[in-house]
């Protein structure tokens, strides 16, 4: 028994063993700590794969960052990274993306999950690092258009000239003109281009624009045939090219003045380029036309009935002598009957029943006959006489019967004709109520910009919407007008609107005698073409719906990437909501109570430009 006990304590005394378990513990760890430099290395080149991913997409994409939101940028960013890192078995997850317009900043941070093979054995089975890259560039150009109202009521008050007073100081600021502290005296600028868009109830884009591309010269766009037709029947539709041009190159003391008509929807809001395989996308100079010869219309300025328009119809003479020989002679002058009889019809379809109208006399005559007809009379026996027979043409006026709508839409009104003269008037003729100050596009020179805001004259109603989309177009780097840069580019375009008043629309409030609808002619035609819906007779409801056309121009634009400043001169409550919406946001629309205030307003905007347009 002694020696079992001996044989357990020298057992338990024995460490031979321990070796092989302290070895068996130790190598889990010294192959976990060596693997681990390789799953260090394959850590490292997922995160450099990723940071240079990463990199390359917040240079790439920063200059989105005023035309795409937050998320459109995220799908971007993960697909860029996706692609560089090009492992399926690293995921990446795209965690913050922030962007600043003023600083022009993107921020990007993003985490990976790299799986582990060794150090998985340790319990760590991935690598969850987050790599983040940010990408500045401040706008180095900067682009504003200038909308400024030039309506009849900015000449209240002073108002236009504190508003051209306003915007030249600006122009100053912008141009940095005759800054101490700049090289140069500000007449030209490197970095600052300025556009000038006056309007009212039209914008006019200049005369010098007659043949441009752009421009519908053909008569193309469904809006070019509102209002015109050439048979004299209102009840059909009038479906052939309607060349604008032509019919002011037919008037003899009147030329097309610039102005345009808005696109058919939904080109009206948006910045379309025009193509002529789309007609509607082209420009249609605008045409006011003539209306109906009576009192009740403003634009009468032809005659409904000039010799152009007098229709040819054809008639037939008969002419008898009776009581003659068997050869239709020898007529004694005591027993000679002479008998007219008149047939045929006129221009417009109907018998005609005046005998004056058709005398033959002095017009072109054909199939001229001349015999005899014998006749058998019950009463005296045999009877002769001598029939002449002519066919005739002759001109007889149709103006009388026809209707208001086929008075005023008559082409041939305008064929070699003079309007009255009250066409050279603002009010009155084809260019009626026509802005006299031409659009400057985008311009780096001040002159330029000071005389067109020198220029500006007060006329008219007010049209906010047609401001704004043609500054729209003075931003955009497409036609109509192609000076502005590429929207993904180092530029920070503005638009500067400031209006006095609210969308006018002169209906004829319910007064259904009147054949189209309005007082005056429209960029949208007359109600009754239907151009903005259904044939509104209300002020309001058409006002609306201009107010609609605004809006949704403004989203477009700021959809683009177009900052937007409001200025709403003693604006009634109804018109401060409208341009807030317009606006960027609300710390962007201004409302001063009287119009000595507008420079202090244009010069807070300019000084904002200014400080934003300066380079990192």
């Amino acid at each position: 028994m002694r020696k079992f006990f001996k044989l357990v304590g020298r057992f338990a005394r024995n460490e031979d063993g321990a070796f092989l378990v302290l070895f068996g513990v130790m190598a889990i760890v010294l192959v976990a700590l060596s693997g681990a430099v390789v799953d260090y290395v394959m850590l490292e080149q997922a995160r450099n794969r990723a940071q240079v991913a990463l990199d390359a997409a917040a240079l790439s994409l920063q200059p989105s960052i005023y035309t795409k939101t937050d998320a459109e940028l995220k799908t971007l960013i993960r697909a860029l990274v996706d692609q560089q890192v090009d492992d399926k078995r690293i995921g990446a997850v795209i965690e913050t993306v922030q962007t600043n317009d003023n600083e022009g900043t993107l921020f990007i941070q993003a985490r990976l999950t790299v799986p582990t093979t060794f150090v998985a054995l340790l319990g760590f089975k991935s690598f969850t690092p987050a790599v983040v890259s940010k990408a500045t560039r401040k706008k180095l150009f900067l682009e504003v258009a200038m909308v400024l109202d030039n309506s009849g009521s900015m000449d209240e008050k002073n108002r236009m000239g504190n508003l051209k007073e306003a915007a030249i100081n600006a122009t100053d600021i912008l141009y940095e003109y005759k800054d101490p502290n700049k090289g140069g005296d500000g007449s030209v600028s490197d970095s600052t281009f300025i556009s000038v868009v006056p309007f009212n109830f039209w914008v006019n884009i200049g005369k010098g624009n007659k043949n441009a591309a752009w421009m519908d010269t053909q008569g193309l766009s469904s809006a070019s045939q509102d209002n015109f037709d050439d048979d004299d029947d209102s009840g059909t539709v009038f479906d052939k090219p309607a060349p604008r041009f032509s019919y002011y190159d037919e008037i003899k003391n009147v030329e097309w003045a610039g102005c345009v008509e808005a696109r058919p929807q939904p080109y009206d809001v948006n910045d379309t380029v025009p193509s002529i395989a789309v007609p509607d996308t082209l420009f249609v100079p605008t045409f006011s036309p003539d209306e109906p010869d009576n009192d009740s219309y403003t634009n009468d300025y032809i005659n409904d009935d000039p010799a152009s328009c007098q229709s040819y119809g054809t008639c037939t003479w008969k002419h008898s002598d009776r009581y003659c020989n068997s050869n239709g002679y020898n007529c004694s002058n005591d027993d000679r009957t002479d008998i007219d009889e008149y047939s045929g019809v006129t221009g417009d379809g109907q018998t005609n029943n005046d005998n004056t109208a058709c005398s033959c006399a002095g017009e072109t005559t054909t199939n001229v006959s001349d015999k005899v007809v014998k006749y058998v009379s019950y009463y005296s026996g045999t009877e002769y006489r001598r029939e002449r027979v002519r066919t005739c043409f002759t001109r007889i006026s149709l103006w009388a019967k026809l209707n208001d709508r086929e008075r005023q839409e008559r082409l041939c009104k305008y064929d070699n004709t003079n309007a009255d003269i009250r066409a050279s008037s603002s009010r009155f003729g084809p260019n009626a109520a026509c802005i006299s100050t031409p659009l400057l596009p985008l311009t780096n020179t001040r002159k330029s910009v000071i005389d067109t805001i020198k220029a500006m004259k007060s006329d008219g109603a007010t049209n906010i919407h047609q401001g704004a989309i043609w500054g729209f177009h003075a931003l955009s780097p497409t036609e109509p007008f192609k000076e502005g840069r590429n929207y993904e580019t180092a530029t920070y375009k503005v638009m500067i609107l400031m209006t006095d008043g609210e969308n006018t629309y002169y209906s004829n409030n319910g007064d259904t005698s009147k054949l189209n609808g309005a007082y005056y002619y429209a960029p949208y035609g007359w109600p009754v073409n239907r151009r903005m819906g259904d044939e509104y007779k209300n002020d309001g409801q058409m006002e609306a719906l201009v107010d609609e056309r605004l809006l949704l121009t403004c989203e477009n634009m700021k959809d683009a990437g177009i900052d937007i400043f409001t200025i709403g001169l003693e604006s009634p409550t109804g018109v401060k909501s409208m341009l807030t919406t317009c606006a960027k946001d609300a710390s962007q629309a201004y409302f001063p109570n009287n119009a000595s205030e507008l420079t202090s307003v244009f010069e807070a905007i300019a000084l904002q430009l200014s400080d934003l347009r300066l380079a990192q």
